[in-house]
This record gives structure tokens, C-alpha cells and sequence, in this order.
């Protein structure tokens, strides 16, 4: 396994996360992919640049206004449309890395180095060459992650996951097969939605006892099959046993590519139907996730709760208010949903700086890979430190000041 020493760092516009191998010899610059890398902009890969420091070779990649997928999971419980998100931006990504004769074998699938967009997870992947891992293991890894996350209240998005897991533990898995578990998983989705369309015109009109009898049979044979993993797998293994559409439509899709192997190969039918659903609802969440609020502070916990506050980060004038904090660890930034406390200002980031507390009365704080910065005590912080931040100190958030103090 490859020993990779991962650091942050700003620039006065963007941020940038830093690979280097503890073993220089393990850095083969000379790669044909750093070219294309360096050349071309590949949606869904971070932007990247080769560095020489020191006689060092460090690999930087642009992950300004994103987020690690693993901080994201850490402060949102991972549901159904997030899973799909995941998995269709990983696929995307791929599709457009063959177009560049890009192997999958260098994609860092570790959450820690997956970034993206914090509202509409719009994935950014880290591609390094010199990694020579296999795509089934990092697979299985990233979805065992993803199931130590998920919203267990989300029943559609459990089987979903889990579904998605047990796929990507088989030898021969390759990203159609994860595809077509979605499509079906769809299906079933609008089956049951039809459902209750027909229940609803079975409210409407008169029909004999009988027909109702076998309605409702049918229903609730359907509703089980959806909703239990068991019956999820059992059906899987006896379907397995004809040539479903979907095997079909998987078996000419690679016989096409057999056949006429050209340059960029097209998904099948259905899959490529997903792939469209993809970007347009992509499309909708970036018109919808700068929308702004009246409101400009206190979310979740701190507005639900009357928790007294027993720390503030007190505003040094009087433009804004001081930020009350009565639990840790407490999120600043601009993020709805994932913020403890929201600043609307274009200055912030979406996610700018944590504080916490130990058992005692040892504070922290940490810059979240914010734009504009974090600052102690006059001290610019660097991407992802965490330094030590005692009652007294002053705090600049981007352009706004404020001392932290015990109520």
C-alpha cells in the first residue's frame, strides 16, 4: 500500500489539497495521465497541477468551495438521493475519463479524498496515477462507509446501500451492474407510487369485494418485495435465472462494445435514462442551493433547543450579532441543514470553522477549508488546522471579528 502524507494549503483565491508519497520513488512523474491531467479539464476529476518543492513531488489538486465527502457524512446523515448522487457522479466521472484514455485503477474512492458541493454533493474525484489499487476493493470500501453513515430511518436508502455493497463485494462487478440495481430500485419506487395512485381511484369508484380482496393481496405482496432486504436478494437469485431486460439490455450493450469498440462508448438504454435524471436534477439543485433566507442565524440544534449558552463569540461591533454557543462541536458557516450557525454573507464559506471541547476546559477551532480564511489572534490559519483557543482570543471569521468569551 501506497503511503501518502496529505497537507492544505491557500493561495489568495483558492484552496488546494497537497499528495506526496513518503517514498519519492513511488512518485513516477513520467505517466502519460499527469499530461492529461495537467492539459484538459475532466468533469468530475479535481483540477491539478504537478509541484516541485525541495526536490519533492507533490501533487495538488483545487478543492476550492468543497467539502471532503467524510466531513459531509460526519455532519448529515447520508439518505437514498444522496446514495444516487454518489454513485452516478463517481460513474460520470469514469465516462468522461475514458474519453482521455484514463484508467480506474488511480481514483482515490476513500471519502477523505472525495470533495464535493455540501448542497447537491456534486462530486469532485482525486486522480493519482501512481496508485495501482483495484476498482472492485475500493468499491466495497467506499459503500461499507457509506452504510456506516446512513440514515437508518431512511428504509429505501438502507436497501439501496446495502444492495449496492453486496453488488460491489462480487469479482466481476463492473459499474453497469451497479446501475441496473439502481434502475431496478427505481422501478420499484414508482411501482409503489402507482399503488397508491390505484388506491386512491379504488376510493373513488364502486368495485366488487372480490377485486378488492385481490387488490389489496397484490399490494401487499408487492409492498414486501420492496421493503425487505431478504425478499430484495431472494428475488434477485430467482430473476437471476431468466434473461431480464435488464440482463438484455446489459448483454447487447456489451456485445456492441465487442463488436464496434469505438473511442466513447454509450450506457445502455435505461442506464443512460439515469444518467440524464442525473444532470438535470443537478441542474435544479444549483438554481435552488444559493437561494437565501430571511432569517441569517441560528439553525438546527441552537434555534430548536433553549439550551442556555455558556460561550459567545462576541461581536467586536455592532453590525452583527454575537454567536451563542451551548453545545460542541458547533459549525460556522453559510450551509443550511449542516450549520449550527448560519451567517449569510457572500465572504463566508458554506462550511468555515468548527470549535470544540474536550472533557475539560480545553478549546479548539478549526478552519474548514474556507475561502476567505480563519483567523486567531491575527493569525491566518491554514486549510484544516486546528489550533488551541483559549477564553479571550479574538476570531476572525473572513471579514468579520469577534472574541470568544464564557457567559
Amino acid at each position: 500500500m501506497n503511503q501518502l502524507k496529505t497537507e492544505y494549503k491557500r493561495d489568495f483565491k483558492n484552496n488546494y489539497m497537497l499528495i506526496s508519497f513518503e517514498d519519492e520513488e513511488e512518485a513516477d512523474i513520467e505517466k502519460y495521465e499527469f499530461k492529461m491531467l495537467e492539459n484538459n479539464y475532466i468533469s468530475g476529476l479535481m483540477k491539478f497541477k504537478l509541484v516541485k518543492e525541495n526536490e519533492k513531488t507533490i501533487f495538488c489538486y483545487d478543492i476550492t468551495s468543497k467539502q471532503s465527502l467524510s466531513r459531509i457524512l460526519e455532519y448529515k446523515p447520508i439518505g437514498l438521493e444522496d446514495i444516487k448522487k454518489i454513485v452516478l457522479g463517481i460513474i460520470r466521472a469514469i465516462t468522461n475519463m475514458e474519453r482521455f484514455l484514463l484508467g480506474t485503477y488511480g481514483l482515490l474512492l476513500n471519502t477523505d479524498y472525495i470533495y464535493a458541493d455540501p448542497e447537491g454533493l456534486d462530486l469532485a474525484l482525486c486522480y493519482l496515477p501512481c496508485i495501482k489499487e483495484e476498482m472492485q476493493s475500493k468499491l466495497s470500501d467506499l459503500f461499507a462507509q457509506i452504510l456506516a453513515k446512513i440514515d437508518q430511518n431512511d428504509h429505501e436508502g438502507v436497501v439501496l446501500a446495502y444492495s449496492l455493497y453486496q453488488e460491489s463485494l462480487k469479482d466481476n462487478c463492473v459499474f453497469n451492474d451497479l446501475l441496473s440495481i439502481m434502475n431496478k430500485h427505481n422501478k420499484n419506487t414508482k411501482k409503489e407510487i402507482l399503488l397508491k395512485i390505484a388506491d386512491a381511484e379504488h376510493n373513488k369508484e364502486d368495485v366488487y369485494e372480490s377485486d378488492k380482496a385481490k387488490s389489496i393481496e397484490s399490494k401487499t405482496k408487492d409492498r414486501a418485495e420492496i421493503f425487505s432486504i431478504k425478499s430484495l436478494f431472494r428475488m434477485k437469485k430467482e430473476k437471476a435465472k431468466v434473461n431480464s431486460p435488464v440482463q438484455e439490455s446489459k448483454n447487447s450493450y456489451k456485445k456492441k462494445k465487442k463488436e464496434e469498440s469505438p473511442p466513447e462508448e454509450e450506457l445502455d438504454e435505461e442506464n443512460e435514462e439515469w444518467l440524464e435524471l442525473f444532470e438535470n436534477s443537478k441542474s435544479i439543485e444549483r438554481s435552488n442551493t444559493y437561494e437565501e433566507k430571511d432569517c441569517t442565524h441560528t439553525v438546527l440544534l441552537s434555534e430548536a433547543s433553549e439550551n442556555k449558552a455558556d460561550y459567545i463569540l462576541k461581536s467586536s461591533d455592532n453590525t452583527v450579532e454575537d454567536i451563542k454557543i451551548s453545545y460542541f462541536p458547533f459549525i460556522i458557516g453559510k450551509q443550511e441543514r449542516i450549520c449550527d450557525y448560519i451567517i449569510k454573507s457572500e465572504m463566508v464559506s458554506r462550511l468555515h470553522l468548527r470549535i470544540d471541547k474536550d472533557r475539560g476546559e480545553k478549546f479548539s477551532i478549526r478552519d474548514l477549508n474556507s475561502l476567505n480564511g480563519t483567523k486567531l489572534e491575527g493569525r491566518l490559519l491554514d486549510n484544516e488546522e486546528v489550533a488551541e483557543l483559549s477564553l479571550g482570543n479574538e476570531v476572525e471569521i473572513a471579514d468579520l471579528r469577534y472574541v470568544f468569551v464564557k457567559v
